[in-house]
């Protein structure tokens, strides 16, 4: 733009946009080491998981939007979860002067595990533990804090986290500039890994089974 001190961004090969930084660079190094704009934007977007989890959780939803460069129709994947049945208008009507409160009343079965993976399966051309290597690097090895994420763990941006163990481990708020680290989710991406590995099948059949095996034990990383 005129009067911009930053330069336009243009390129030739791709382009990957997200929320953070970070989870940009996770895209690139998925479209470097060969993968596609499916497998970059599956990459992408956990990152997002783990860097923003005001904004998005990987216990939460992920709605997609495939668009083929092929010209092929657009294609999209729900990604949104369910509340209970029992969870009608009614109840909150009365409750909760037609609101939906913080905490468990507010939570939805995630969906955004199987969209990811879902559109891994159909679009992508990596394999799982490929893909997840940024955002598992990030909740392994730690990333920094930013003013976002201090935000959402302390509660400023109008909740505070329901799962104050994983955001505010020890009852210590995170501070900006501090390394973060998300070792239960990571161990949730490792077995699911793990039950990549141990399918031995083709790529989609492997992705299946990372699919089932991210709680197929107790202590998964659980988020709202």
């Amino acid at each position: 733009m005129p009067g911009s001190h930053r330069p336009s961004v243009r390129a030739k090969r791709y382009v990957v946009s997200s929320l953070h930084y970070l989870a940009t660079m996770g895209g690139v190094r998925i479209l470097e080491n060969g993968g596609n704009a499916a497998d970059a934007g599956v990459a992408t977007g956990i990152c997002i998981n783990v860097l923003q989890p005001g904004s998005t959780h990987f216990g939460g939803v992920a709605p997609i939007i495939y668009c083929p460069g092929t010209g092929a129709p657009v294609e999209t994947i729900s990604g949104v979860g369910r509340w209970p049945r029992a969870a009608g208008i009614g109840y909150f009507q009365e409750h909760h002067g037609g609101d939906l409160p913080p905490g468990i009343l507010r939570t939805i079965t995630p969906a955004s595990p199987d969209a990811w993976l879902t559109a891994l399966a159909r679009f992508g051309t990596m394999t799982f533990e490929q893909v997840i290597q940024p955002a598992l690097d990030l909740a392994e090895n730690g990333h920094p804090v930013d003013h976002q994420f201090h935000a959402f763990a302390s509660g400023e941006l109008g909740d505070a986290p329901s799962t104050t163990a994983a955001f505010n481990p020890g009852g210590h708020i995170p501070q900006v500039g501090e390394m973060f680290f998300q070792k239960d989710l990571a161990n949730t991406f490792r077995r699911m890994i793990d039950a990549e590995r141990a399918a031995g099948c083709d790529r989609e059949t492997g992705i299946r089974a990372a699919r089932a095996g991210g709680s197929a034990r107790p202590g998964a990383h659980r988020q709202r």
